[in-house]
């Protein structure tokens, strides 16, 4: 929205689109944050090192910040649409990105259950 003269009966829509996204951002940040604290965890703990483990928890790492650089992306194109949308007057419900967002989070999660089944096993 470059320069573009908004009506003041759109401004609370606008600013509830705006603390959406930013509760996208923290959200994103929290999940690339935990995937990192769980592999610091496990290189510091050092209980239990094999490789195989090793190279899972780098998995873990690696999928959780990709999962919170994807819900960046996806949230920032969809701020961006709905401010379009808010503006010409159109309602588009969200359901592709919650779906992309919502399997991001069960693969972080799934990889974080079968991270702490198998050091039950080992």
């Amino acid at each position: 929205m470059k320069d573009k003269k908004v009506s003041s009966h759109y401004t609370q829509q606008l600013l509830a689109n705006e603390r959406t996204y930013l509760a996208w951002i923290r959200t994103s940040v929290a999940i690339a944050g935990i995937g990192f604290l769980v592999t610091n965890l496990h290189f510091v703990m050092g209980d239990v090192n094999t490789d195989e483990l090793d190279v899972f928890i780098m998995v873990i790492g690696l999928v959780s910040v990709l999962s919170g650089v994807l819900m960046v992306i996806v949230s920032t194109v969809d701020y961006y649409r709905k401010n379009r949308d808010i503006v010409n007057g159109q309602i588009r419900p969200s359901s592709i990105k919650v779906w992309i967002l919502s399997t991001c989070i069960f693969l972080m999660l799934g990889t974080f259950l079968v991270y702490f089944l198998l050091l039950d096993v080992i």
